[in-house]
């Protein structure tokens, strides 16, 4: 019988230790070296490095000076670790990259320079910075064969060239996120080639004070195996204006609400604007999730026109007046799962006659978060 004080966690492998460990931020993962002579170094041993809030440049280096293992398979540095000077981050990120560095972190440093010596780690596999300066070399300076997802948060490029130089540098990604905010700066017109991609999110955010540069704000992309999108924008003040997807493409649209806008005419006819552009967007798109929840006057919706031709499987989050036009214009619809996003009580407008996706294709049909049950069908 094992006894109720007996510390089981101290007798498994030192492997499966480390892996705890590598959880942990650094200086928790330091602390348990009080807990036994067992533990006195099993932190020295973890190839993972996080570094939060409060953490001084001495720290840091005695941390690198005592550690036990050639390899750094992740580093992180968190908001407010130091002030530090961009020749203390230089050093620290060598020293990172050339340990067979893996995955980095840079979440919510404001005004921190990336070393170039990140853009040509051959090893890096997974690259998320935030609020950073990034250093790309030109030429053929940005070597990162091995990168399969990038991160680029409020991140500040050098010209409008720098993003697709550094997007070219990478030839097996996977994975990408841009977010575009009132902290970042970007071109006004920037065209993406991204071959390799299958999973792209792009996200617009916009403040009083950013929405005037960024109202001329047009993105083209060129992702020929693309899997899955995600747009997140506010659509009024940016388009992305063009995006090439494939038949196997699964796009999720969410657009929020402008209370100050509301009542707008202009602002409503730039949502249908945007979802008519929607529909020549994902016309090849077999599964499309779409949520807004800005109310349309009917005069604007009576003279709409749009078209999802080739979707099979459509999820709106919408206004129950929207439903009659989706249907009207998804002939080979085959699975259509509806949410009422309006909070006010709005009568459902059957269609003029029987959508030919209810005749022909349509098998199956969920209804959730219905305002009015008289608009169930």
């Amino acid at each position: 019988m094992i006894s109720l004080n007996s510390d089981r966690i101290s007798g498994l492998p030192d492997e499966i230790l480390c892996h705890i460990l590598s959880f942990l931020p650094t200086k928790i993962s330091v602390s348990t070296s009080v807990l036994s002579r067992r533990w006195k170094f099993q932190w020295a041993y973890v190839p993972s490095l996080s570094f939060e809030c409060g953490e001084k440049e001495d720290i840091i280096d005695k941390v690198f000076m005592l550690r036990k293992v050639d390899t750094i398979h992740t580093f992180r540095l968190t908001q407010d670790v130091v002030n530090c000077p961009d020749h203390q981050m230089e050093a620290w990120m060598t020293f990172a990259t050339a340990h067979n560095l893996q995955n980095l972190e840079l979440p919510y440093l404001f005004s921190v320079v990336v070393p170039r010596c990140v853009f040509t780690c051959k090893t890096l596999i997974d690259l998320r910075l935030h609020n950073c300066e990034a250093l790309i070399p030109k030429g053929n300076g940005v070597c990162l064969p091995c990168l399969k997802t990038l991160h680029l948060i409020n991140t500040n490029y050098d010209d409008d060239d720098t993003l697709q130089h550094l997007i070219s540098g990478c030839p097996v990604l996977d994975e990408l996120v841009i977010f575009i905010g009132p902290f970042s700066w970007f071109p006004d017109s920037c065209n993406l080639s991204l071959l390799t991609v299958k999973t792209l999110t792009v996200h617009l955010e916009f403040s009083v004070a950013s929405r005037f540069w960024m109202a001329n704000l047009r993105l083209k992309l060129n992702a020929p195996a693309l899997e899955y999108l995600q747009i997140i924008a506010s659509f009024h003040h940016s388009r992305v204006s063009k995006v090439l997807l494939t038949s196997s493409c699964e796009a999720n649209i969410y657009l929020p609400k402008d209370d100050k806008k509301q009542f707008d005419l202009v602002y409503q006819k730039s949502v249908l604007e945007f979802i008519t552009w929607l529909g020549l967007l994902t016309s090849e798109c077999r599964r499309i999730r779409l949520s807004y929840r800005t109310e349309i006057a009917n005069s604007e919706l009576d003279s709409w026109t749009m078209s999802f031709p080739n979707s099979i499987e459509l999820e709106l989050n919408v206004d129950c007046l929207f439903l009659s036009k989706f249907l009207e214009n998804a002939d080979n619809l085959r699975v259509l799962i509806f949410s009422e996003s309006s909070e006010e009580k709005r009568d459902w407008i059957e269609p003029k006659q029987v959508p030919t996706c209810l005749l022909s294709h349509l098998k199956a049909i969920k209804l959730a978060n219905m305002v009015d049950e008289r608009n169930i069908f």
